[in-house]
């Protein structure tokens, strides 16, 4: 979200430094990714003495070119200038920057007495662009400004310069997605500045209109309707176009810019109806049916859900509430009543309806988080009195208002010419709550004093008991302006966030012990040194991945924000490959990655969630250099790795043959009850040609986080080192091509011999072999607590071979 610094002050008379500012906003949760600063000019055009504020007195077309002017300028000279301009926007009157001859615009650049198709040009009218201070070319800088003639343009400018900042607003923080809420929010931290709020209903009275506004509480708590006629349609002053494009939105006129205003200044939405094409004087805010078609001011043809919020009139859907008005009722330059909204509706219908539609608005950004009720007509009165204060037309206007009914009288019924009005600043809302000064202290690891927590309970608008400070429970009324705090924890919060999170302390670990979730955490940072040691990076990604009408398993969210973000994952890998697909992109090709993530699923009914520990390996195990070749990253380097890691959970796993669809070959490994904690393998190359990548092999595991993180205790026993010699006798053996290597292991390790070690040299399959058969070559070592003799180690093998021939129906190679 985009707050500008000159706006913020409006209603807070800050004089920080936006860099100070910055720091105190991050501080109170609200993130500034930057600070975008504008008019600043270059430095060397201070030093530009002809670079003056000028003054538009006449312009005509130029006699030989269609699309220039010659511009008659007063720059405070005893000659005025002749200028040749192509810019459309030149007005008689207006305040413009003038570069006289002799100007440097940059050091490559200067002004020169010039003969443009036969009219001599003595200067240039600038734009943003062209002085280096924006990016505007389309038209020169018209100034609002008082500064006389021939005043330096640096002096000049100088008073414009401003600053944006970029803030990162987390979705419980609807309260400050204005300006007025941000100086809010900013206040807490200034105990001599007071909050100003925008002084102009002491000359506007609005008469009561006769409408009836039909709704139904549980879609739209808040309703009003103020109708102006005999208004000219035009454009807005230009300070607040200026404002506006700093905001990102683009100029409309003076009604939609009044109501763009106040969205961005107090956090209110409203839209503006042309009056003339609403059929009877009722509005309806009701469910339409499915499938109704509808026209949206982006032009684009849509079909309503019947979940939809609709603004309607006695005959046609007007509105899709909340997120975006319609095509047919829009404002036009003939539009001579118009008809202003301001209303509190459900955020989660809004919700629901922006998913449904993938329409995204800034009035339903905020309605989604969340409005105060209380500033709502409040609101709507300011949009009315500026779209009125903007217009040119000659005539008197007339202001009307209608609310929704309260009880079973509507305003107006009686009598219409009934005069409405609002108090100066509005007057929110309060929810009660309970609050223990003892339990805060005790959440926030503080020692706070009753008095300190009351001063900050000030600071934040919430009123407490008069006794409070002796009572043990106080009753606090919350003001409807902090969205979103509804309960003790968020009170608590609230009180932390504005004593300032830098002022915790650390808290003392002695006496405590390691809970389940610190259990986890070490664990965690235990395996994760493990893998970076291996030279693995860590990634984090969401759990959400995008709608893949391929994919049955995945869960759908019920009311997800976004068809991207659809779906929860019932395995790590697409969004892995996301990753990698990024990196690969940059060339970033030798990638050894790890994330914890969760996965969701449902079985029999029932929907669980499981962590995991995802591992991805691609590109070159080995780089090429003086002392090695290299190679590329294998089946066997994702083995190596995950065998690892199980194996320091001291339970002994079993590696099986895997077919998977997403995989080309793979394994599970099995513990001894025969449950798969760990599975893996190299990635499908038809999966990754769908994904784009390249076709380089990519190998990809999932093990269980439980098991890595909470494997079954078991006693260790020390024995004294051997100081007697290893010996190491090999073994040759023909099997059957279908028997997996982990059955001849299982057999080995089985037999009670002084075994220590297998490590398997060579496998064969071709010639000089029967048909469905292989050859494997073993290392055994033997290792005893007394020296092995020749006949103890020549009976140990002959029982070994023996068992091999019996129960695995192997050929044993005696040479």
């Amino acid at each position: 979200m985009r707050i500008l610094y000159s706006w913020l002050k409006d209603y807070l008379p800050l004089e920080d430094s936006p860099e100070k500012l910055a720091d105190r906003l991050t501080m109170l949760g609200m993130e500034v990714e930057g600070i975008e600063y504008t008019f600043r000019f270059p430095e060397f055009l201070k030093s530009q003495s002809e670079l003056v504020v000028g003054q538009i007195l006449s312009f005509r077309p130029h006699e030989n070119a269609d699309k220039l002017s010659l511009v008659e300028v007063d720059v405070a000279k005893e000659k005025n200038l002749s200028i040749v301009c192509g810019a459309s926007n030149l007005c008689v009157g207006k305040k413009v920057i003038v570069a006289q001859v002799g100007t440097y615009l940059n050091p490559e650049f200067q002004i020169v007495k010039r003969n443009i198709r036969g009219v001599e040009s003595e200067g240039m009218l600038c734009s943003e662009q062209e002085l280096g201070i924006g990016n505007h070319a389309e038209g020169i800088l018209l100034l609002d400004t008082d500064d006389p003639v021939g005043t330096q343009a640096t002096d000049s400018l100088s008073k414009l310069q401003d600053s944006i900042f970029e803030l990162a607003i987390t979705p419980n923080r609807g309260d400050v997605l204005s300006h007025l809420g941000v100086a809010r929010d900013l206040q807490t931290q200034y105990t001599d500045l007071s909050l100003n709020y925008p002084d102009f209903l002491n000359s506007i009275r609005l008469k009561a209109l006769s409408m009836d506004i039909i709704q139904e509480a549980d879609l739209c708590s808040h309703y009003g309707i103020f109708e102006i006629q005999d208004i000219s349609i035009g454009p807005s002053p230009a300070w607040v176009q200026a404002r506006l494009r700093a905001m990102g939105v683009v100029p409309v006129n003076n009604v939609v810019d009044a109501t763009n205003y106040v969205l961005f200044a107090v956090g209110q939405p409203l839209h503006a109806f042309d009056a003339d094409k609403i059929v009877g004087d009722q509005i309806q805010i009701n469910h339409y049916p499915e499938q109704t078609p509808f026209r949206t001011l982006d032009g684009k043809d849509r079909r309503l859900s019947s979940q939809d919020i609709v603004i309607a009139d006695a005959e046609k859907p007007l509105a899709l509430a909340g997120v975006m008005g319609g095509e047919e009722t829009c404002l036009r330059a003939d539009t001579r009543r118009v008809l202003l909204e301001a209303a509190v509706f459900s955020s989660t219908h809004i919700r629901r309806s922006s998913s449904l539609h993938n329409l995204s608005t800034d009035a339903s950004y905020r309605y989604e988080r969340g409005l105060d009720p209380s500033i709502c007509y409040w609101a709507g009165t300011w949009a009315a009195y500026l779209s009125a204060s903007w217009t040119r037309s000659p005539k008197k206007l007339s202001l009307g208002f209608a609310q929704v009914s309260v009880g079973e009288q509507k305003i107006g019924e009686e009598n219409t010419q009934k005069i409405v009005s609002f108090p100066s600043v509005p007057i929110p809302d309060y929810i009660r709550l309970s609050f223990s000064p003892k339990s805060f202290n005790s959440l926030m690891g503080l020692s706070l004093g009753n008095e300190e927590i009351a001063a900050l309970m000030k600071r934040l608008g919430i009123k407490i008991s008069a006794d409070a400070v002796l009572e043990k429970d106080w009753e606090l009324e919350v003001p409807s302006y902090r969205i979103g705090v509804n309960s003790f924890v968020d009170v608590a919060e609230e009180l932390l966030r504005i004593y300032g999170y830098d002022k915790v302390k650390e808290m003392p670990e002695d006496g405590y012990g390691m809970g389940e979730e610190e259990e986890q955490t070490s664990g965690k940072e235990r395996v994760s040194s493990e893998l970076v040691a291996w030279g693995f990076y860590e990634m984090v990604n969401s759990s959400l991945i995008p709608e893949n009408k391929e994919d049955k398993i995945s869960l759908r969210v019920l009311d997800p924000m976004s068809s991207d973000w659809s779906m929860l994952r019932s395995e790590g890998l697409s969004s892995g490959l996301n990753t990698l697909y990024h990196n690969i992109s940059h060339k970033c090709r030798d990638l050894f990655l790890f994330e914890w993530g969760r996965t969701y699923h449902k079985e029999e009914g029932k929907f669980s969630e499981r962590e995991n520990l995802f591992l991805f390996m691609t590109g070159q195990k080995n780089k090429l250099s003086w002392r090695s070749s290299a190679r590329e990253v294998n089946f066997y380097d994702l083995s190596e790795v995950v065998g690892d890691l199980l194996k320091r959970t001291g339970i002994h796993f079993r590696v099986q043959p895997l077919s998977h669809p997403l995989l080309s070959y793979g394994a599970n490994w099995t513990d001894n009850t025969g449950k798969i904690q760990a599975w893996g393998g190299c990635i499908s190359q038809v999966i990754l040609e769908k994904m784009g990548l390249d076709p380089q092999a990519i190998f990809y595991a999932s093990i269980s986080a439980d098991v890595l993180l909470y494997p079954p205790k078991q006693s260790i026993q020390y024995r004294e080192i051997s100081k007697y010699p290893i010996v190491r006798r090999d073994l040759s053996l023909v099997i059957d091509q279908s028997l997996p290597y982990s059955e001849i292991e299982d057999l080995l390790t089985s037999v009670k011999h002084p075994l220590v070690s297998i490590d398997l040299l060579s496998v064969y399959e071709g010639e000089n072999l029967p048909d469905g058969k292989k050859s494997y070559a073993l290392s055994l070592c033997f290792h005893a607590a007394h020296a092995l003799s020749d006949k103890e180690i020549h009976q140990i093998t002959e029982d070994i071979f023996s068992q091999c021939e019996r129960d695995l129906n192997a050929l044993i190679r005696r040479e």
